[in-house]
């Protein structure tokens, strides 16, 4: 892990003592709960998040989220009135359903419904804000790391496709000859 998860992402050392040890070795799951149905800025999630007291309630409905059936934390950016705040979420929680489902490639991607899940105050990650924020940094960190994730397993994906297309041009035979052997197929 690098030194920025421990030092903008997680606000106390609470959080640090109960989650990097686990991620580190693996043990533990952690997953992002980053597209929200009825939103599509990530920025603004339409899941929104009340204040009572010292805890919070946490309401809306999150879908695509990898891996959430075997977490054993997961992220939940919500918008509130001190702008987005990511709540680390532990999967069960009352009133939260999971839904799992799967993606075309068959990467499990569940559904999440949050019905006023409650969190407490240490379940909010935290660092040093921005624009007055002082959640927004372990946002902005949240949603570029997904990206970066993302974008990595895209690529990985469309490689092995080029692998697989490359070697059908070359094994599969049209009239005895290998098609990559024909010229329309040779620059592709």
């Amino acid at each position: 892990l690098r030194r920025d998860w421990s030092s903008d992402v997680c606000s106390s050392d609470l959080q640090k003592k109960a989650l990097l040890p686990g991620l580190a070795s693996g043990q533990t799951v952690l997953t992002a709960a980053l597209v929200d149905r009825g939103s599509i800025d990530p920025g603004a999630p339409a899941t929104s998040a009340h204040k009572q007291g010292s805890s919070w309630t946490i309401t809306g409905f999150k879908t695509a989220v990898p891996y959430a059936h075997i977490a054993q934390r997961i992220l939940v950016p919500a918008s509130t009135d001190q702008g987005t705040v990511v709540f680390l979420v532990d999967p069960a929680s009352d009133g939260l359903t999971i839904t799992r489902g799967r993606s075309t490639s068959g990467e499990p991607l569940c559904d999440l419904q949050l019905d006023g899940v409650g969190v407490g105050a240490g379940d909010l990650l935290g660092g040093p804000g921005v624009a007055g924020n002082p959640h927004s940094c372990a946002a902005q960190w949240t949603y570029q790391h997904a990206l970066v994730a993302i974008s990595a397993l895209q690529l990985g994906v469309s490689e092995r496709a080029l692998e697989m297309t490359t070697d059908y041009a070359r094994e599969r035979e049209q009239i005895g000859v290998p098609n990559g052997s024909f010229q329309a197929v040779q620059p592709r």
